[in-house]
């Protein structure tokens, strides 16, 4: 099934909207944009119905960091602003359909049964290697706004380029080229942000690549181990890699 999430800070429209949707589709809402973005990197949806006014964290904002994410649903806007600069930003930000506030729940419902016939209808997209690497990071719980995240998007594929080199010789050295700084700051960096995801780890997740101890606990893993485990997802997955 398809996945919508519903980011509205209005009660009764994403209510009203969850109700009618439910069952044509996996629905998840929330009503403030920083429970958006935790929501966007855990459940990854199809579709997005944005509120432009969403309280914490806006709606262009929010599909700023979409587009620094590489993450690319349909997404239906709703805006009480009807002006020429909002209406270029949404389409340089690639939203799929921009409705003025207020909208009927029943105009929304009809936009939503039409991007959900678009994307049963659609190939596949077919998915580039820093999305994928993304996905799976996120879906471990690793933030995008940590330093080490970067080093490890940079990591990963030059890793499943070649698996024979030495991670702390040749590995941190060429990511610390590509980002200008020090190979001692990457290692720290991606360590931290390993020590971070595993302490917030979802043990579901993280079991679909490092085997539990007898007592069903994950050990943290090095940073060479986690390199190495989703660089070997990736290969695993199909992807033929490149470096640009």
């Amino acid at each position: 099934m398809l996945k919508l999430l519903i980011a509205d800070g209005t009660d009764e429209t994403r209510q009203e909207l969850e109700l009618l949707m439910r069952d044509r589709c996996v629905v998840k809402t929330c009503a403030d944009g920083e429970t958006a973005l935790e929501l966007l990197k855990q459940f990854v949806p199809d579709i997005l119905v944005l509120d432009l006014m969403l309280p914490k964290t806006d709606g262009l904002s929010l599909l700023q960091i979409m587009q620094q994410w590489q993450m690319n649903p349909m997404v239906l806007a709703q805006t009480g602003i009807n002006s020429p600069y909002v209406m270029d930003s949404l389409s340089r930000m690639g939203v799929s359909y921009a409705m003025q506030k207020p909208c009927s729940i029943k105009a929304l419902e009809v936009r939503i049964q039409d991007f959900m016939a678009q994307l049963q209808d659609a190939p596949p997209k077919p998915q580039n290697d820093n999305q994928i690497i993304g996905n799976i990071l996120m879906s471990m719980g690793f933030s995008p706004k940590l330093d080490g995240y970067g080093y490890l998007m940079d990591a990963i594929p030059l890793y499943a380029q070649d698996p024979s080199q030495s991670i702390t010789k040749e590995l941190y050295v060429a990511v610390g080229q590509l980002r200008k700084k020090e190979a001692s700051l990457v290692e720290r960096s991606i360590r931290s942000a390993i020590e971070k995801a595993w302490k917030e780890r979802d043990d579901a997740v993280w079991r679909q690549f490092f085997r539990p101890a007898p007592d069903g606990t994950i050990a943290r893993p090095s940073n060479g181990t986690l390199i190495a485990r989703v660089a070997h997802a990736l290969v695993g997955r199909g992807q033929q890699i490149h470096i640009a």
